[in-house]
C-alpha cells in the first residue's frame, strides 16, 4: 500500500502548485479541450490525478517555469528550471507589492482561471511567485469584483490564453 503524500510538506507549497494548475489551464488556447481531471507531467507519459500532479509539482526543484497544452482531453505540463534560462520578467512581483500598498498586508487575492478560482493571502501569492514562473498566457490584475468580494478577496488576478498577435 502506498503512502498518501498529499498531507506532507509545507501546505503553501501545495497551494502554490494548485495555483499553477489553475493558471495554466486558463492559459491554454482552448481550455475547454481539457475535459478530464488528468495531467501529464512531462517527460512522463503516465496520466496523473490532480492530487498526484500536485505532488509532482511540489517535488520539482524551484524556481521552475511551467507551460501546458491540451493532450487527449487531459493537460500536459512541461517544465524547466529557471537557472537554465535568462531571467523572466517579474512584473507580477510589483503588482503584489501594489496590492499590499492599496489593500494592506492582510489583503487576499482571488486567482481566477477557466472555471476555477483560488483565494490566496499576499504571503501565499509571493510564495507562489517565488516558486513558479508562467511565461506564456495573460494575466490581468484588478480590484475584486462582486464574486471575489463575496469570497473574501480585495483583489482579483485573472488568467487567460496569450493575446492573439493578429488582433
Amino acid at each position: 500500500m502506498s503512502a498518501d503524500t498529499s498531507s506532507l510538506g509545507n501546505p503553501d507549497d501545495r497551494l502554490a502548485a494548485r495555483a499553477t494548475l489553475l493558471a495554466l489551464r486558463a492559459m491554454l488556447l482552448h481550455p475547454g479541450e481539457v475535459r478530464l481531471r488528468l495531467f501529464f507531467i512531462l517527460p512522463s507519459l503516465a496520466p496523473r490525478t490532480e492530487e498526484l500532479a500536485l505532488d509532482a509539482l511540489v517535488a520539482l526543484p524551484k524556481p521552475v517555469a511551467c507551460f501546458a497544452f491540451a493532450a487527449g482531453g487531459a493537460m500536459a505540463l512541461a517544465h524547466y528550471p529557471l537557472a537554465t534560462v535568462l531571467p523572466i520578467d517579474r512584473e507580477l512581483d510589483e503588482e503584489t507589492a501594489g496590492y499590499e500598498r492599496q489593500y494592506g498586508p492582510d489583503a487576499r487575492v482571488e486567482l481566477r482561471g477557466y472555471r476555477d478560482s483560488l483565494l490566496l493571502t499576499l504571503p501565499q501569492l509571493r510564495h507562489w511567485r517565488e516558486q513558479y514562473e508562467l511565461p506564456f498566457g495573460s494575466r490581468i490584475g484588478d480590484a475584486a469584483d462582486e464574486r471575489a468580494h463575496a469570497a473574501g478577496a480585495q483583489a482579483l488576478l485573472r488568467f487567460g490564453p496569450p493575446a492573439d498577435p493578429r488582433a
